[in-house]
C-alpha cells in the first residue's frame, strides 16, 4: 500500500507543477486515468477538460503546452546525461 500512496504522492506532485492544477483537478485527473505528463500532453482536450472539471478550452491548451514543454525538457536533459556518460566512459574496443 505504501508503494501505492508513493506513486499517488509522485503523480500528484507531476500534476500540480502544471498550471491551473491543484489538489483537487489532479486528484480528479489521476482518478480518471491522467497519471503522467504524456497522457495530459498528448490526451484528447476535452476529454482532459471533462475529466478535471476544467471550464475553459484555453485552460486545458496550457496545461498541455506546459506538460509538452515539460517532456521536452526531460527528454533533453536526458540525452544530456546521456552524452556525458559517453564522454566519461567511453566504450573501447580493445580486441
Amino acid at each position: 500500500e505504501s508503494q501505492l500512496n508513493k506513486e499517488l504522492q509522485d503523480v500528484m506532485t507531476v500534476l500540480i507543477s502544471l498550471p491551473n492544477i491543484g489538489d483537487v483537478t489532479a486528484k480528479r485527473l489521476y482518478n480518471e486515468g491522467y497519471h503522467t505528463l504524456e497522457d495530459i500532453a498528448f490526451s484528447d482536450p476535452d476529454a482532459i477538460a471533462k475529466a478535471g472539471n476544467l471550464k475553459s478550452g484555453e485552460e486545458v491548451q496550457n496545461i498541455q503546452k506546459a506538460a509538452r514543454i515539460a517532456l521536452k525538457d526531460k527528454l533533453e536533459n536526458i540525452s544530456i546525461e546521456d552524452e556525458s556518460d559517453d564522454i566519461q566512459n567511453p566504450k573501447s574496443d580493445s580486441n
